[in-house]
């Protein structure tokens, strides 16, 4: 060989060697990037089960909530009832009471 081609060859193993450099590098940042989405998917996934119990005890409010509603409306039926009662009974009474 020549020195002119080993200068050739020497060229080439130093872009050789600077490519895999930038390559071992960029497999680096990509591995890194791997990791954070890694990181990220399991922040979503704890999200998404907090997510869901939450809306378990939600579900569990509401559902309270309508045993509560039901209770208030059937004790005021009774309580229309009672003033209903109260309001004929008051009205026997005085109309007993002017007929005397």
């Amino acid at each position: 060989m020549t020195a002119e081609g080993e200068g050739t060859d020497d060229q080439r193993l130093e872009q050789l060697v600077e490519i895999v450099e930038t390559n071992t590098q960029v497999i680096a940042q990509l591995a890194q990037g791997q990791k954070s989405l890694t990181q990220m998917m399991e922040q979503l996934s704890h999200a998404q089960v907090g997510l869901a119990e939450a809306q378990v005890k939600l579900t569990q409010v509401v559902e309270r909530m309508e045993v509560h509603v039901n209770s208030t409306n059937a004790a005021m039926e009774r309580m229309e009832r009672v003033v209903d009662y109260l309001l004929r009974r008051d009205g026997a009474v005085d109309a007993s009471d002017s007929s005397d």
